[in-house]
């Protein structure tokens, strides 16, 4: 597994060269909102972005997601990418919504 830092991943606006289909996104409040806006660029970019903190997400929860990904990619199938904030990262983010609008307005 990887580690980018939010940061890098803002950078390059989720545009990681990795063969990965779902991206950890660790909440830890020295990231804030950076966290909320790399996973939003993260599915821009077409990943699933799961944010919550990386040891509690459990296995069965990503190699599905990834693997339903590569198949649909494989077989040039479109797939609606989404950015899933579990019940660890919720008290990290006091209106999430404000977060997400305000990407959505720079970036379309």
């Amino acid at each position: 597994m990887k580690s980018v830092t939010p940061e890098a991943v803002i950078r390059c606006e989720g545009r990681l060269a990795t063969a990965a289909h779902v991206a950890l996104v660790d909440p830890h409040p020295v990231f804030g909102e950076q966290a909320i806006t790399a996973a939003l660029y993260l599915r821009n970019a077409g990943m699933t972005a799961v944010v919550g903190d990386p040891g509690l997400v459990p296995d069965d929860l990503v190699r599905p997601i990834h693997a339903y990904m590569a198949k649909a990619r494989a077989d040039a199938v479109p797939i609606q990418t989404e950015v899933l904030i579990l019940e660890d990262a919720m008290h990290f983010y006091d209106d999430i919504n404000a977060t997400i609008r305000e990407f959505e307005s720079r970036t379309s």
